[in-house]
This record gives C-alpha cells, sequence and structure tokens, in this order.
C-alpha cells in the first residue's frame, strides 16, 4: 500500500498481479472467509450464553426457540444495529470492552488456578500426531482476519481499534454493493447487512460445531490468504523474487507447507463436520 497508491484493499493487490480474474478469486474468497468467521462469532455466543444459562427456552407466541439457538439469534439481534454503520471508526470504541474482557479472562484463569488453589495439574500427551491437521489448521485460524487489515486502515481515524463482527460484515456488504452500484442507497444497505446477518444465523443453528468450523476455516482460507495468495502475489508482481536464490526457496517452503495444511486440515475437518453431523440427526 505504501509503494502503490492504487492498492487500497486485498482485492486490489489481486488484480494488480493477476488482473480483474485475480480480483474476482481474492473477493470470493476473502467473502466466504469472513462469512465463515462471522457465523463462528454467533455460534461462540450461543455455546457461552448456554453454559451459563444452561436449559434455558425462548416462547414467541407459538414459536418456540430451544437455549443455544435462542441465544445465537438474541446475540444477532445485538449485533444488528452495529453492522447498518458504513462507517467502522463509529465503531471503534468497542474495542476497548474487548481488551478489558480479555485481560479479566486471563486474570480470572490465574486467579482461579494460583489463589483459589485450584492449581494447574492438567496432564496430557505431548504430540499426537492424529490430531496435529486439526491443531495447525485452528493455528491457522488466528491468520484468517489478516485481509481486513487493508479495510481497517482506510476506514478508521484509530487503525488499533475495531468492533470484529461489524468489520467481519463490512467488507461482504461492500462488495455486493459495489457489484450492482448500490452504495448511495441506504436502505438497500440496510437490507444487504441484514440479510447477511440473517444467513450467518441459519448456518450457525444449522451447523453448530464451533472447533470443526473453525479448523476448516484456518486451513481453507486462513492459509490462502495469509499463506498461498501473498506469496504468490509477491512472485507475480516482483520479478527480482523469481531469481533462484534464498528468497524464492523460503517463498517455496511456504507455499509447500501452506498446500499441505489446506489439504490434511480440509480433510480432516470435513470429516470431523460430516460424522457430527450424523450424530447430532440421529440423537435428535
Amino acid at each position: 500500500m505504501k509503494n502503490n497508491p492504487l492498492i487500497k484493499s486485498y482485492p486490489d493487490i489481486g488484480e494488480v498481479a493477476f488482473g480483474h480474474k485475480g480480483r474476482v478469486l481474492v473477493t470470493t474468497i476473502i467473502c466466504i472467509g469472513l462469512f465463515l468467521i462471522a457465523v463462528e462469532l454467533l455460534i461462540l455466543e450461543g455455546d457461552n450464553l448456554e453454559k451459563l444459562f444452561p436449559n434455558m427456552n425462548f416462547k414467541i407466541g407459538d414459536l418456540r426457540i430451544m437455549g443455544k439457538n435462542g441465544f445465537v439469534v438474541l446475540a444477532a439481534l445485538v449485533i444488528l444495529p452495529t453492522t447498518w454503520l458504513r462507517s467502522l471508526g463509529a465503531l471503534a470504541y468497542v474495542s476497548l470492552g474487548g481488551v478489558v474482557v480479555s485481560i479479566v479472562l486471563i486474570g480470572c484463569v490465574v486467579w482461579v488456578g494460583e489463589v483459589d488453589g485450584v492449581g494447574f495439574h492438567e496432564r496430557g500427551q505431548l504430540l499426537t500426531w492424529e490430531g496435529l491437521p486439526s491443531a495447525v489448521s485452528l493455528l491457522a485460524f488466528c491468520f484468517s482476519a489478516h485481509s481486513l487489515m487493508p479495510t481497517l486502515i482506510n476506514s478508521m481515524n484509530d487503525r488499533s481499534q475495531f468492533t470484529q463482527y461489524a468489520v467481519l460484515i463490512t467488507p461482504i456488504a461492500n462488495a455486493i454493493e459495489d457489484k450492482w452500484l448500490l452504495c448511495k442507497r441506504k436502505h438497500v444497505a440496510i437490507l444487504i447487512r441484514t440479510i447477511i446477518l440473517v444467513s450467518t444465523v441459519l448456518v450457525a443453528i444449522f451447523v453448530p460445531f464451533f472447533a470443526h468450523i473453525m479448523a476448516f476455516i484456518g486451513a481453507s482460507f486462513g492459509v490462502t490468504k495469509s499463506l498461498s495468495f501473498p506469496c504468490t502475489c509477491y512472485l507475480k508482481m516482483n520479478k527480482a523474487a523469481r531469481k533462484f536464490g534464498f528468497e524464492l526457496m523460503v517463498i517455496i517452503v511456504i507455499l509447500i507447507i501452506g498446500t499441505l495444511i489446506g489439504i490434511l486440515g480440509n480433510y480432516v475437518s470435513v470429516r470431523h463436520i460430516v460424522n457430527s453431523s450424523i450424530a447430532m440427526r440421529v440423537c435428535s
């Protein structure tokens, strides 16, 4: 972004490297990845609230919503107004709450373990080869939000602050609005964001497997956006990097690692999702 003022987002990098097809491919990968991460946040909210309020159901008229699904819908309703805002800067203050909560959570774990006498006595096997693909995929999930950095830089005054769900939804909504030239129609923009939110709620309800979906996102989209895509575009745009040498060898190693993580991680995560879905249907 510093070297080329025309680059303001990840799709711009794809277009500079591979033309219009590159832009379309990168945009598609980013939007699907962000959509699934938004689904993950709703599943996480539903799981946590269900732990805090077990055996709680919601009833609206003749409609009865079971505990976890009801909490997912409730969380979505709370989040919905934040997705209607066009500027992410208006939500920067919310990040303070996220930082405070993270610090408090770590403090509580340390306090319970050390002060309350519970201790840290968990024991287990240091390395389990069967779980390695899932573990690496979950690690790759941590890098899935890197594609949002250009969006944050161009949208906010304080670039160190952001609220997660709205940031995830905004690039998807912007891509749809730009495609059909709907940017200036406020009511249409609100409708698009609402539809996206509703769709994430439906996916979170019907595929409520937090860990498996997280592993799938990491293997499919986290690796692509943080390893494969940057290295490929860098090689395409930088002729000097394609000359045989240490830099090229490092890039090739990164691409090979990313490919292996993607193949193994996708296989394991999809298998777990299918098996969990079958088990859930049998139990119901």
